[in-house]
């Protein structure tokens, strides 16, 4: 996972800043962020599955997309994990909702399951 955050500095920034938040108690700041790293590489996926840019689309766009590239495939559990990350981000877009602690902790690991699974198909 390391050399895929390091491959980028935004995604690195991403994941430090991510992490220092959620330590330092500014947990919906640390949900975005860990949502984003998410988003980007549900794209990066797309882009080898699919072999098209996403740039443009949504992540629900991207995911549907993905859904029908792996209808018949093992691989298809992890775009339910990205869709249930993508509905907390939704959640997180709305200035009402806040993450308290333990939430953005649990986000904090599903992200970093999502991403690695998604990093080995990479």
């Amino acid at each position: 996972m390391r050399r895929w955050l390091v491959s980028d500095e935004n995604k690195a920034a991403e994941f430090r800043e991510g992490l220092w938040n959620l330590i330092y108690g500014s947990p919906t700041a640390a949900g975005l962020l860990f949502m984003r790293l998410c988003e980007r590489a549900t794209k990066e996926l797309y882009k080898k599955v699919v072999g098209t840019d996403p740039a443009g689309m949504t992540w629900g766009q991207v995911l549907d997309d993905l859904e029908r590239h792996y209808t018949r495939s093992n691989d298809a559990e992890i775009l339910n994990l990205l869709r249930y990350l993508k509905e907390w981000r939704n959640k997180l877009a709305h200035p009402e909702k806040l993450l308290a602690q333990e939430e953005a902790e649990d986000l904090y690991v599903m992200a970093m399951r999502a991403l690695k699974t998604v990093i080995k198909l990479l």
